[in-house]
């Protein structure tokens, strides 16, 4: 029996992600097809308060491609949300209501908690937390979400205000100092109020996801020459941080072959899994190949959402 094509759309604070997959009969998620287009949604949320009609228009463009994608590959369904940077824009009901007379589809935007469950979803499916303390950090553009676990239940959820393209359109290019960024991360980890008992014993993981998460365990494997990028130890982090600071923007996309709406955000990300694991205590961090567009699609096929319009 041919299986059911899904497709998702998440719109995220730095870019914009579409995936098509299905479920499997082992009820494990099969990843077909996955593009991004650089749209940084947040760089007019976070500094405007709306999104402006230039980057409206380049978000209709990407759908357009995004739609084609669908159409020939048969999805049958598709879910398609949004996060922080639509969130907090004041004109968000009007993007929403733009993209659905334009092309059909039928935004829905994310508050940051059931953000934190969908990609807890997407993590339980790749690891087994069932007998693990799981301290999950998403890194996103515009917030931070953490999800704490025990014995595979959901125990603690926050999210924090302190995304890569936040942070770096509160501070100017030559504040960007590794120093500043870890003092601003630090601060919001104080806030978070979590028991003690996820600072003890010795049965913890520490899990990050997201675009930057996956770059840098790339980055792990191309910098340091490591044959494996899908878990980072402190100092390995420490060691990328340093190379990676060392380099100009230019350098940072022609040195190492990032992309340039990932060059300056990958500054952040990485001094915020450094501060992550320091502050929890822990060595090591894995770096699973999975985030909230595979949650969306891990909903969609549990549950039945509407057609889009044709």
């Amino acid at each position: 029996m041919k299986p059911e094509m899904l497709g998702v759309i998440d719109l995220g604070s730095n870019a914009v992600r579409m995936a098509i997959g299905y479920l499997a009969d082992n009820q494990q998620l099969k990843l077909v097809v996955s593009q991004r287009e650089a749209i940084r949604l947040g760089t007019d949320s976070f500094k405007k308060g709306f999104i402006s009609k230039r980057t409206q228009e380049r978000l209709l463009q990407a759908f357009e491609r995004f739609s084609t994608v669908f159409r020939q590959y048969g999805v049958e369904r598709c879910s398609v949300a949004a996060t922080s940077a639509l969130r907090e824009a004041k004109n968000r009901a009007k993007v929403q209501e733009l993209i659905y007379k334009r092309l059909g589809f039928r935004l829905k935007i994310l508050g940051g908690l059931k953000e934190a469950r969908l990609i807890y979803l997407s993590v339980a499916h790749q690891w087994t937390l069932n007998k693990k303390t799981g301290l999950i950090m998403d890194i996103g553009g515009g917030s931070i979400e953490f999800i704490f676990s025990r014995k595979g239940k959901i125990e603690a959820m926050r999210s924090a205000p302190i995304g890569t393209v936040r942070l770096l359109s509160q501070l100017a290019e030559p504040q960007w100092s590794r120093g500043r960024i870890a003092n601003r991360v630090r601060t919001e980890l104080d806030r978070i109020p979590l028991p003690k008992a996820y600072f003890m014993g010795s049965n913890r993981v520490a899990i990050v996801t997201g675009g930057n998460a996956r770059r840098l365990g790339k980055l792990k494997k191309s910098l340091l020459k490591k044959s494996t990028g899908d878990r980072a130890s402190l100092k390995e982090l420490e060691e990328i941080a340093d190379r990676l600071f060392s380099l100009s923007p230019s350098e940072r996309v022609e040195d190492i072959g990032l992309a340039p709406d990932r060059a300056d955000v990958i500054l952040p990300a990485v001094v915020t899994v450094i501060e992550f694991l320091k502050f929890y205590h822990l060595r090591e961090v894995l770096l699973p190949d999975v985030g909230l567009k595979e949650g969306l699609l891990y909903e969609l096929a549990t549950r039945k959402l509407p057609r889009r319009k044709a």
